[in-house]
């Protein structure tokens, strides 16, 4: 797992990071020990309706299309070619609900107790001065539906 977080963190939100990760049987690695495990990955993602065949269409630099459970359509490309990719989808009236460069892990690996480590990550996400939380985890759709 990855964790962003804004700035270096002072005491009560790092005593509460570093809880959170114990009770649930990790340790916290020093600031760079997984990045490795992490590629940067320019990003448009769009919400439940929009077309995946017009989006297909007009996204020939794009390096994946996924289309999640839920519908929603993501484009994952070089962060260098978001931008293009953006335009060839605006010529044709396609605009992305939302754009960035988010950090994408390489490798997924499927847990036993999905349940429990989507909830942690949950509860990491939203700590005080943590602005990311990436993970090598892969959760079944209906795990993610219970949190």
């Amino acid at each position: 797992m990855l964790i962003d977080c804004a700035q270096s963190l002072a005491a009560p939100p790092a005593s509460s990071l570093r809880a959170l990760i114990r009770d649930a049987g990790g340790m916290l690695a020093a600031p760079g020990a997984v990045a490795y495990r992490f590629n940067h990955v320019g990003r448009l993602a769009f919400a439940p309706g929009a077309s995946m065949q017009d989006i297909g269409a007009h996204s020939r630099l794009a390096e994946a299309i996924v289309q999640h459970a839920d519908q929603s359509i993501e484009v994952l490309t070089d962060p260098c070619e978001l931008g293009a990719v953006e335009s060839q989808l605006a010529r044709n009236d396609i605009r992305a609900a939302m754009r960035g460069v988010i950090r994408r892990a390489w490798q997924m690996h499927r847990l036993e107790d999905g349940a429990r480590a989507a909830a942690g990550l949950l509860a990491l996400a939203s700590l005080e001065g943590v602005t990311a939380v990436y993970t090598d985890a892969a959760f079944a759709d209906e795990v993610l539906a219970q949190v």
